[in-house]
C-alpha cells in the first residue's frame, strides 16, 4: 500500500519534527512513529492492540521509539509532556465514550506552547465507499470530527485546518484486504465469508493503472493548541 504520501508532505510543510518529543496515539504497526522518529523526534507511540504493538517493536531496529500497548484512557499515566500529540488516522477508531476523554487526556500532556494534530478520514470518496462495506465508518468517523470542533472544552482551540486528497494505491484486492483486516481484527471474520463480493467491490470503485489500483481518500487536518 501507499505511504500517506500527501500527509507527510503537508506535516513536513507544517511543522519541525527535529528535537521534538511526540506522542503517536494509536500507532498500529508504528510507520509513523518511524517516520517522525527518522525526522528528528522523540517518540513515544501507544496502541491497545497487543498484535500491532509487537509488530511496531520488531521494526524497532535502534530501539529509539518507546512502543507502549496502551489505548487513549492510559495517556493519563504517560510520563513525558510532549511538543506534538498525533492521532494519525486513529481518533475514529477510539470508543465513541472515550473519543473527548482522550483529547482531554492529551490538554494535560502537551507542552504550553504544544500542539495536538489529528489526522482523519472523511466519509467520502471511492476508498470510503469500498470499505463501508466492510466496516462503515460514517458514524465513528463524523463523531471524531464533533469531538474536535468541541475541543473548547478542554480549553483548546483549533488554529488550521486543511482537506487535502491522499491515493490509497494497492497492488491487487488481496492486498487491500489484507491491510484492512489488520487494522481492525474485527472485520476478519466477515471479510473471509464475503471475500469473493467484497473483491468485486474492490475491481468495480479502483481506478486501475500501470498495474496498480488506486482509491482517493479525503483527508482532514486538524491543528488543535491551548487558549491564551
Amino acid at each position: 500500500m501507499s505511504g500517506w504520501t500527501e500527509s507527510k508532505k503537508i506535516l513536513l510543510n507544517e511543522l519541525n519534527f527535529k528535537e521534538k518529543i511526540v506522542l503517536d496515539v494509536g500507532c498500529g504497526n508504528g510507520w509513523f512513529s518511524h517516520w517522525a522518529s527518522a525526522n528528528g523526534s522523540q517518540v513515544d507511540a501507544i496502541d491497545p492492540s497487543e498484535i500491532q504493538i509487537t509488530e511496531a517493536k520488531s521494526r524497532n531496529y535502534n530501539n529509539k521509539i518507546n512502543f507502549i500497548k496502551a489505548g487513549a484512557e492510559d495517556i493519563n499515566d504517560l510520563i513525558n509532556v510532549y511538543d506534538l500529540i498525533f492521532f494519525f488516522n486513529s481518533l475514529h477508531h477510539i470508543p465513541i465514550n472515550l473519543m473527548e476523554k482522550s483529547i482531554e487526556y492529551c490538554k494535560t500532556k502537551i507542552s504550553n506552547n504544544g500542539s495536538i494534530l489529528i489526522i482523519e478520514p472523511i466519509a467520502e470518496g471511492n476508498f470510503h465507499n469500498f470499505v463501508k462495506n466492510i466496516d462503515d465508518e460514517t458514524k465513528v468517523r463524523n463523531e471524531a470530527y464533533k469531538v474536535i470542533n468541541n475541543c473548547n472544552k478542554y480549553n483548546l482551540k483549533i488554529i488550521k485546518e486543511l482537506k487535502y486528497n491522499e491515493v490509497k494505491a494497492f497492488n491487487s484486492g488481496d492486498d487491500c484486504i489484507n491491510f484492512l483486516s489488520k487494522v481492525d481484527v474485527n472485520r476478519i471474520s466477515f471479510i473471509e465469508n464475503n471475500k469473493e463480493f467484497l473483491l468485486n467491490k474492490f475491481n468495480s470503485l479502483a481506478n486501475y493503472s500501470n498495474s496498480i489500483y488506486e482509491f482517493i481518500q479525503p483527508m482532514r487536518l486538524n491543528i488543535l493548541k491551548n487558549k491564551i
